[in-house]
C-alpha cells in the first residue's frame, strides 16, 4: 500500500481505488452533504460506494450501484406518492 501512496502529492498516480482514510471520509462526506435532509441516507450510501471501489477498484461498479439505487428511489416515490424525497 505504501508504494500505491508514494506519489500521492501527485493525485493522478495514485491508483483508483486506493484507500486513502482522508479521501474516502472527506468523499462520504461530500456525498452526505448533497442529500440535504437526508443526509445520514446520503452518508451511509457515500460510505458504502466508497468501500465498494475500494473493494472492486471498478468506477463502472460504482456508477451502477448509484443509477441502481436512485431507479430503486424513483419506482418507490413513483409507486407511494412519497414526493418529499425529490424535493
Amino acid at each position: 500500500m505504501a508504494d500505491a501512496l508514494a506519489g500521492a502529492s501527485r493525485f493522478e498516480t495514485v491508483p483508483l481505488g486506493a484507500y486513502v482514510p482522508q479521501a474516502f471520509w472527506t468523499v462520504a462526506v461530500l456525498f452526505a452533504s448533497e442529500h440535504g435532509p437526508y443526509w445520514e441516507v446520503g452518508l451511509a450510501a457515500g460510505i458504502l460506494y466508497n468501500w465498494w471501489m475500494v473493494r472492486t477498484k471498478s468506477l463502472a461498479d460504482c456508477m451502477l450501484a448509484h443509477a441502481v439505487t436512485n431507479g430503486l428511489l424513483s419506482a418507490y416515490v413513483l409507486a407511494t406518492g412519497q414526493w418529499q424525497y425529490w424535493l
